[in-house]
């Protein structure tokens, strides 16, 4: 009983993982001058998780649509909606110089998923390539956000939320790294390691929204 209970607990750790992050900004007065596409993000994340689970947990009880019954298109979308909004998260930091490149590096991102979609994958089932290149555009952007802060003079950097935002952006694409490469592959063959690869992601989903929150908590107005 206990093992299926856990299960179902980190099963659904991608929806209820929103909530520890909006529940900072709802309880602490958040500073939203620079943090509004982070909250963007999980109420965003919160809903398209949310019928990605139900969808997938409800199919065989619900007389659901046949294009709702596979959800893989929703991952799809976060994926995008992850680059467009962490991007712009980063395009309104002064500190980095990503605002200059922003721009240009979005147009190509873009550009690329447009061929993708049209050419190499179905937009309706899990893209490896698409996820792939979030983890590209967003490891880069971390890695060189974190090195910043490293070389600089400052020693408060922790009490930056953009620090804690970047140092959970950078584990959560580093480990899916690998998930997002082999998912759609294994999934074919053995559905059940799939299934458990899929923890992996989820256990790093959980840790970006408590770093999320974390920067919210210290965002918050003194």
């Amino acid at each position: 009983m206990g093992t299926i209970i856990l299960k179902e607990f980190l099963l659904w750790s991608e929806t209820w993982a929103f909530l520890i992050p909006i529940g900072v900004w709802a309880f602490r007065k958040t500073d939203m001058r620079t943090m509004n596409p982070v909250l963007a993000y999980a109420f965003t994340g919160f809903i398209l998780f949310f019928a990605a689970n139900f969808s997938w947990r409800m199919k065989a009880r619900l007389d659901l649509p046949n294009w709702f019954e596979d959800n893989n298109f929703l991952y799809n979308i976060l994926s995008v909606i992850r680059v467009l909004l962490f991007t712009r998260y980063m395009k309104q930091q002064d500190d980095f110089g990503f605002r200059k490149w922003y721009p240009a590096t979005t147009m190509v991102y873009v550009a690329l998923l447009l061929i993708n979609f049209s050419f190499l994958e179905s937009f309706l089932k899990f893209s490896n390539n698409a996820h792939i290149m979030e983890v590209i555009y967003l490891l880069l952007l971390s890695v060189y956000t974190l090195i910043i802060y490293l070389r600089s003079d400052s020693t408060d950097f922790m009490r930056k939320p953009v620090f804690w935002v970047m140092s959970g952006l950078l584990i959560y694409e580093a480990v899916n790294l690998f998930v997002f490469g082999i998912y759609a592959k294994i999934a074919k063959t053995d559905a059940a390691f799939a299934f458990r690869l899929w923890d992996v992601h989820n256990v790093s989903h959980v840790v970006l929204c408590i770093l999320m929150a974390k920067a919210f908590y210290v965002s918050g107005k003194r």
